[in-house]
């Protein structure tokens, strides 16, 4: 627990300093640095969810992407008013931190907080998780479920399908390059950017599966950028199904948006795939790999996997 409590500090400080970097550069009336404080509060935010944050972190956070999706929900760009609120937050985020490490009470939030969280995306993971039986009948395996908030969330979900297409497009690039030269740092950079950046746009928007498999992906890419792991012909199966499963995500996420099938909960089968690349990273990628549970009239199998399928 301590040493959970102690990474998450850690980290927690890492991001507030990558956010003090963007939000230096904002200005009134522009675009600037939303999309990487966007994915940087992501982060954050799963970050004080670890046990022994304090709730006043927690709720600091949530307000701050409360503010955000305001802004998103708007003008899409900065203004002076919410600049300010940031800078204050992004201060008093700094002592509150200071202060969880040394073991000491956070201070109190500011007044002007109050009330100011409205915003928050609520597309989100629902519990009409999909049972399906395994291969043998004898046990069910869930598959999370996702039912999105259309009318609330529109234009962030068009926004995040819109960026997908470039990111998937970008591991599908990154992996003929891996397939030649396995350990060439730009293209692993580039491919964990795209699982990073899924992982932190599905996570601000609630879109739980899509958010656990970029992050196992994520961290398959993190391992290899540290050279904690070879890449080979199996880790690269792996990251081409992960993108194939990413754009079946994306592919219903957009025909909801052009108006077929809306309300329908989202499943897609993902459970099996993270276990494999979970024993890639735990060094017992030699175990049998978990039999997929069988396509049913509500869960959505991934086609037939092919190196290609992921381009658009």
């Amino acid at each position: 627990m301590l040493t959970t409590q102690v990474n998450a500090q850690e980290s927690a400080t890492r991001t507030l300093t990558k956010l003090a970097l963007e939000l230096n550069f904002v200005e009134p009336e522009t675009d600037s640095g939303l999309l990487p404080i966007n994915c940087f509060l992501g982060e954050l935010a799963e970050t004080v969810q670890e046990a022994g944050t304090p709730r006043a972190l927690q709720e600091a956070v949530r307000v701050a992407r409360g503010w955000l999706a305001q802004i998103f929900d708007s003008t899409a760009k900065w203004d002076a008013a919410t600049i300010h609120r940031f800078g204050e937050w992004h201060q008093w985020m700094n002592s509150a931190t200071a202060a969880w490490i040394g073991g000491l009470p956070c201070p109190e939030p500011l007044a002007a907080w109050n009330g100011a969280t409205e915003g928050t995306p609520k597309s989100a993971s629902r519990d009409a998780s999909i049972a399906l039986p395994d291969s043998e009948g004898t046990r069910s395996v869930t598959e999370p479920s996702m039912l999105l908030s259309l009318e609330s969330d529109l234009e962030l979900l068009q926004e995040f399908i819109n960026e997908s297409q470039e990111h998937l497009q970008n591991i599908e690039n990154g992996v003929l390059v891996l397939e030649e030269n396995p350990s060439d740092s730009d293209t692993l950079n580039s491919i964990f950017r795209a699982f990073h950046t899924f992982k932190g746009g599905s996570g601000f928007l609630n879109l739980i599966p899509i958010k656990n498999l970029a992050h196992e992906l994520e961290s398959l890419l993190d391992a290899a950028r540290q050279h904690k792991l070879a890449i080979n012909s199996a880790i690269i199966d792996l990251i081409l199904q992960g993108g194939d499963t990413l754009k079946i995500f994306v592919g219903q996420i957009g025909e909801q948006l052009n108006g077929k099938n809306p309300g329908k909960t989202i499943v897609v089968p993902t459970l099996d795939l993270i276990t494999r690349v979970q024993s890639v990273l735990t060094g017992n990628s030699n175990r049998p790999a978990p039999s997929a549970p069988p396509a049913t009239a509500t869960a959505i199998p991934p086609p037939p996997f092919n190196r290609y399928s992921i381009l658009f």
